[in-house]
């Protein structure tokens, strides 16, 4: 796990749930629970203070991976519950053309309604050359200037979504306009500064009490990828960070 997992903690903010995020394998708190006000106290991996909560849970049911059934990121366990886990841990290791990653998560607030921004930063971005990697060995690569990373390839694209999921049909409903991003480093840039959850007119989304909110980050390999991707894999920290929303009018700003 990378020692960049920690995003700043101030008055009335806080994190929900932050962990390493590229895609083959995950690890996720059965419910990671922070509640704040003008004064922390931080134990036991919960956050505790004053009438407002956020509560961040891994969506099993939503989630999928797909490597067309010859992946070992798919014959496998990528998802693992560990009750005293407050991070999920992800990781992409193994893409081929063709695969798909739709981790989700469902956002739910406690005791007053509140707004969420998701965060994240890159922590490695590695292409063939560094998994040493014989060119010679690959068609259609001549040196080792011909790989590319998933952070930097336009064959890879990955569309951040919110909205409602349906326990009963399995649908994910999109409620507001999805951002798509080309490359991984794109999305992780953006998310660095943070991304607020808003609507189609630009205000952020309330979410209320016994609400629940589902998140999915779809990271899409295209099938036209060629073997400028054999070796690549990807590391990135992603945390969700909330507030109160009543008498908040600067979020997001």
């Amino acid at each position: 796990m990378s020692e960049k997992n920690a995003f700043e903690l101030s008055r009335r903010k806080a994190l929900a749930s932050l962990g390493a995020v590229g895609v083959a394998s995950a690890g996720a708190g059965v419910g990671t629970s922070a509640y704040f006000s003008d004064q922390e106290d931080f134990s036991d991996n919960t956050i505790q203070a004053g009438e407002f909560g956020v509560n961040i849970e891994f969506n099993e049911a939503a989630s999928s991976i797909d490597q067309g059934g010859i992946g070992p990121d798919e014959l496998g366990d990528w998802y693992n519950l560990d009750e005293n886990q407050v991070m999920t841990s992800l990781s992409i290791a193994d893409a081929k053309p063709g695969d798909t990653y739709d981790p989700c998560w469902d956002i739910t607030t406690e005791h007053n309604p509140g707004f969420v921004q998701l965060e994240g930063e890159e922590v490695s971005d590695e292409d063939g050359s560094d998994a040493d990697i014989d060119p010679n060995e690959i068609s259609d690569i001549a040196d080792d200037s011909d790989f590319e990373s998933l952070g930097e390839s336009e064959n890879v694209t990955a569309i951040v979504s919110f909205g409602n999921y349906d326990d009963t049909s399995g649908e994910f409903m999109v409620t507001n306009e999805s951002q798509e991003f080309v490359g991984l480093t794109a999305l992780f840039d953006a998310l660095q500064s943070g991304w607020p959850l808003v609507d189609d007119s630009g205000d952020p989304v309330q979410i209320d009490p016994g609400d629940v909110l589902t998140l999915c980050i779809k990271i899409a390999i295209s099938p036209d990828a060629g073997n400028e991707l054999q070796g690549a894999s990807h590391e990135s920290n992603v945390g969700f960070y909330a507030e109160q929303a009543r008498h908040n009018d600067e979020f997001g700003n």
